[in-house]
This record gives structure tokens, C-alpha cells and sequence, in this order.
């Protein structure tokens, strides 16, 4: 019996260019991640797990180095995406 190949879709915040434009442009969010850890950007600096986002590219490059092939990206609300989850999709397979 031949491998079988799985997909997940996986939800978490992230953020990028875009999303740096329009802070700084003064829009505001339902989430103020204001608070940087190392690698990840928090609401709660005193719980930083309770949100959490991470910058698109290195959210990427922590799944492609995990062995995951990307096969879509679907950013949410804090991208400007309205009507689409609070949170960002990247859909993964393992091949």
C-alpha cells in the first residue's frame, strides 16, 4: 500500500507589510499586537500564548521546514480580507 498524503488547514495570525501600512496609517484592530517576543508579536506580554502572531514569511518558513508544502494562504480580517475568520488560513499538505 502506497503513502498516503494528508492536508491540514492550519488558522493563526500573521503579519507583513500590509498589515504594518495600515497601523502606522493609524487603523486600528479588534487585536493590538503592540507587545514583539523573539519572533512573534503578542497582545499580553504577561501571557504572550493567549495571542500571538507571527510574520508571514517566518510562519512559511517554520512549516516548509517542518516538511509541509504550502498549497494556499488565505489571510483574514487583520489583512483587510473582510467577511473571512478573524484568523489567517495557510492550507498544508505533507507529499
Amino acid at each position: 500500500m502506497g503513502a498516503v498524503a494528508g492536508r491540514a488547514l492550519l488558522t493563526f495570525f500573521v503579519v507583513n507589510d500590509d498589515w504594518r501600512r495600515k497601523v502606522k496609517a493609524g487603523e486600528r484592530f479588534i487585536i493590538d499586537f503592540a507587545h514583539s517576543g523573539d519572533g512573534y508579536l503578542t497582545a499580553d506580554p504577561g501571557n504572550p500564548e493567549s495571542v500571538i502572531a507571527f510574520e508571514q514569511n517566518d510562519a512559511i518558513r517554520m512549516l516548509t521546514d517542518a516538511g509541509l508544502v504550502i498549497e494556499e494562504v488565505s489571510l483574514g480580517i487583520l489583512s483587510g480580507n473582510p467577511g473571512w475568520i478573524g484568523q489567517d488560513s495557510i492550507l498544508v499538505s505533507k507529499r
